[in-house]
This record gives C-alpha cells, sequence and structure tokens, in this order.
C-alpha cells in the first residue's frame, strides 16, 4: 500500500493459490488486485479495486468497499 497524500493510496495484491495440490491436473489459481483508497476522514475509507483471475473462474472484475475505524 502506498499513501500519495491524505486522501488517496494505490495498493496491489497478487495472490496464487491450489486447493487440489498433488493431483495429476493443473488447478492452480492466480489474481491479481490493483486498486485505490479514498480517506474523506481519518477514520473513514473508500476503497476500489479491479481483479485480474486466471484458472478456474477466469475473468475480471472489480470489487467496492468501506472502511471505518473507531
Amino acid at each position: 500500500s502506498y499513501k500519495l497524500n491524505e486522501k488517496f493510496g494505490l495498493f496491489a495484491r497478487y495472490s496464487a493459490w491450489d486447493n487440489n495440490a498433488g493431483d495429476s491436473s493443473d488447478t492452480e489459481k492466480k489474481q491479481t488486485n490493483v486498486g485505490l483508497n479514498y480517506w474523506p476522514h481519518e477514520n473513514v475509507v473508500f476503497k476500489f479495486d479491479l481483479e485480474n483471475r486466471n484458472g478456474a473462474h477466469d475473468g475480471n472484475g472489480f470489487n467496492l468497499g468501506v472502511g471505518y475505524q473507531f
């Protein structure tokens, strides 16, 4: 996570997993997320990220989230 300034931050995440590791088929899954955080208040964050998934459920998507700290 990288904070650009007091209001915006960038983040990236890469994941790889295999729920059927050890069998003879290729079942590895990979996912990459790149996103933006926006803090309208120091205790509130809005999150947006783009998702690219390879494996059993190939495709692209996006996620929206809200966080509150008290």
